[in-house]
């Protein structure tokens, strides 16, 4: 059997796959530089919307270099200067270093002896050595956090993160989320740093390069190729499952069975989670997107029977979640693909 080239998997770099270069390289060649313009970058966006994937492909390219070492930590961590220090400690270059300097990580959990210093009483002081000596050895730290969520843990990393960062220490990081938890955490009491930290907000995909995937893999015309990009509105995990079902099926994505299969996977995996974390006004708004005549401004707020002052804040927020964009002055449309139709019958069912 063919192999799908697809993939409905979450964060795994699919075979097909359509990278951010630009993106990726501005970071990597940034942390390379001899003065780095930010020590950490953020990247957002919506659920899906492709954020595990270049992650992955940042530390993969990291990796490779061996002046550098990349730990990741899971955000829901109870304490994550804890992991850090335990992933450090077991990476080989750096145990390497710490026995030649006869530190002993046993007591923490980890441990706590220096030959002729105070003992080490806490994670964070750990740490600090180990950067040390990776300075001394010309090599530099990369730790990624994916799907960071707002808690206190991870406010005592990022107040600690800054320390270091302060001192000079060789330690960068790359870490993902959704707007709002982002927003949530730079504005928490100590964390004003997070407003010079670079946020990129990952946009869609190039729809171009969409519709040569789907021609080549799919074996189709080049016009229903570009149909076929169109629709998928250049959202990542869109343009993953109907490639995977398509390729599955050998058919066209406009048979009944197709839209079904693809409304099935869209709502299972993200459009659930998205209808879940918007507020009452967000949902009314959309159902208003999804009910007007058309994507004019005007005739959503006609629908909605609500003026520029009270529409305008909810739109903005609509579009840094990523839900909807707005492709021209004067018109708003759902980002995501049939995620319309979806709203809808959502309405319906809770009303």
């Amino acid at each position: 059997m063919k192999r799908n080239p697809y993939s409905k998997i979450f964060g795994k770099i699919p075979r097909e796959n359509i990278s951010r270069t630009s993106i990726t390289d501005t970071i990597i060649d940034d942390f390379n530089s001899e003065s780095p313009e930010s020590m950490i970058y953020v990247l957002t966006g919506i659920r899906g919307s492709g954020k595990t994937v270049t992650l992955t492909e940042i530390v993969n390219a990291m990796e490779s270099n061996p002046d550098w070492l990349c730990i990741e930590i899971n955000s829901s961590s109870k304490d994550l200067l804890k992991s850090l220090a335990s992933q450090l400690y077991a990476k080989r270059p750096i145990f390497d270093l710490i026995s030649r300097a006869k530190i002993n990580f046993s007591a923490l959990g980890l441990g706590v002896e220096i030959k002729g210093e105070p003992p080490i009483t806490d994670y964070a002081s750990a740490v600090e050595i180990i950067l040390e000596k990776v300075k001394l050895q010309s090599k530099k730290v990369l730790v990624t956090i994916d799907e960071m969520v707002t808690s206190e843990a991870t406010k005592e990393f990022f107040k600690q993160f800054q320390i270091y960062i302060r001192k000079d220490l060789p330690i960068f990081l790359v870490a993902t989320g959704l707007q709002k938890d982002f927003e949530k955490m730079k504005n928490a009491e100590g964390m004003t740093f997070l407003y010079r930290a670079p946020r990129i907000k990952l946009r869609s995909l190039d729809k171009i390069a969409i519709a040569d995937s789907y021609e080549r893999n799919l074996e189709i015309s080049r016009e229903k190729a570009l149909e076929m990009a169109k629709f998928s509105g250049g959202y990542s995990f869109g343009f993953q499952a109907l490639g995977y079902i398509c390729a599955e099926e050998e058919a066209s994505y406009m048979e009944p069975r197709i839209m079904q299969r693809f409304d099935h996977e869209m709502r299972e995996k993200v459009y659930y989670k998205v209808w879940e974390e918007t507020s009452k006004k967000e949902k009314e708004y959309l159902n208003g997107m999804a009910c007007a005549k058309s994507a004019k401004v005007e005739d959503i707020r006609n629908y909605l029977n609500v003026d520029n002052n009270h529409f305008n804040p909810v739109r903005k927020k609509l579009i840094e979640e990523g839900i909807v964009h707005s492709p021209s002055n004067g018109y708003l449309v759902f980002a995501l693909p049939r995620f319309g139709e979806f709203v809808k019958e959502m309405y319906i069912i809770e009303e």
